[in-house]
């Protein structure tokens, strides 16, 4: 199809095509039913909340492995970052709230919560993500709420930091990103409810931090999608070697910076734009 050759930093990439294509075709308003999730309410309604009589532990186990399916359907596409986030609460809020000492009956406590929040989700996303958080803030659960959002700030930081830490690969920084981005929106809701409930410098300031954080994954899903031939990495690329050979280490630097707090791509790019190592290149068939 023309244009530049395809090179390591780039290679692998179609994994992430399909997933965000199909995230974006399947994606619904917020606010909207979403199948996959009304799906699974069903399913936990009939084979777990609603059998009787209950097997002690089921509803935990339950609920421990909800976060692993939510990002299994994530990676595969299936699930947008709304829907994700939904899930994710689900599963961190009853944990949070049955790990609670105030709570004489703490098992009870979880079935309740994970109860209200697996049938919010066949409702939306958003209800989902605003009814199970507001019952536990009217509940004086606050200082739980302000944990679970911490943890979920703290695995988007983590999947943010692998993705600026990891290889030059288009594939695996993506994908990093793609991850990240729901727990940093499960995140920042919970710091947003927290704060509208109560003016508090703390919970403004990790607000602040958290949205700050989601839209730099935004902005860098974005340019992994807007820049798939490369172009705009090799014009910069090219920017730097004029830029050190009239010996600007301003220009030279400016990008460097910027393309990594934008999280436009890897730490381990900066060898190659810096001409350090050799700009990679496919070989022809007749070469092979």
């Amino acid at each position: 199809m023309g244009g530049p050759p395809l090179h390591p930093v780039a290679l692998g990439r179609w994994n992430f095509i399909h997933n965000v294509a199909n995230t974006l075709s399947t994606g619904r308003p917020p606010d909207a039913s979403n199948p996959q999730l009304a799906a699974m309410t069903q399913e936990l309604k009939s084979s777990l909340l609603f059998v009787l009589p209950p097997v002690p532990g089921s509803v935990r186990k339950a609920a421990e492995q909800l976060e692993s399916k939510a990002i299994t359907l994530r990676r595969d596409g299936k699930l947008d970052s709304y829907a994700t986030a939904a899930l994710l609460l689900v599963a961190h809020l009853p944990l949070a709230i049955e790990e609670d000492n105030r709570s004489e009956i703490p098992e009870v406590e979880l079935t309740r919560y994970f109860t209200f929040g697996v049938l919010e989700m066949a409702i939306s996303p958003w209800q989902a993500i605003y009814g199970p958080a507001h019952k536990a803030l009217r509940e004086k659960y606050r200082s739980v709420v302000l944990k679970v959002a911490q943890a979920l700030l703290s695995a988007a930081e983590e999947y943010k930091d692998a993705a600026l830490d990891g290889p030059a690969d288009r594939e695996y920084f993506s994908e990093q990103l793609f991850l990240a981005a729901p727990y940093a929106f499960a995140a920042l809701q919970l710091f947003q409810f927290a704060r509208e409930q109560q003016v508090d410098e703390e919970v403004q300031s990790y607000a602040t931090r958290t949205e700050e954080l989601f839209v730099r994954i935004q902005d860098g899903l974005t340019r992994q999608w807007l820049d798939l031939d490369d172009v705009r990495l090799q014009q910069e690329h090219q920017a730097i070697l004029e830029a050190q050979s009239q010996g600007d280490t301003r220009t030279v630097k400016l990008p460097l910076r910027e393309g990594e707090e934008k999280l436009g791509r890897p730490r381990s790019v900066r060898d190659l734009l810096l001409g350090k190592k050799p700009w990679p290149t496919m070989k022809k068939e007749s070469e092979e």
